[in-house]
């Protein structure tokens, strides 16, 4: 996993953490839920590009 990925989980943990602990950044829990996303989705095509690439 690239390093810019690991920040960006990170990131999203701590607004999910955040937005679930304080109502008024209610909004930062669903940027972090839509962060994660982001970055398994990321993951996901990644791993079927080298699969793909894969000789074997």
């Amino acid at each position: 996993m690239s390093p810019l990925l690991i920040i960006i989980v990170v990131i999203a943990v701590l607004m999910l953490f955040a937005g679930s602990l304080i109502d008024a950044i209610g909004w930062m829990f669903w940027l972090g839920v839509v962060l994660l996303v982001a970055v398994w989705l990321d993951w996901l095509l990644r791993a079927r590009a080298a699969r793909r690439n894969d000789p074997r």
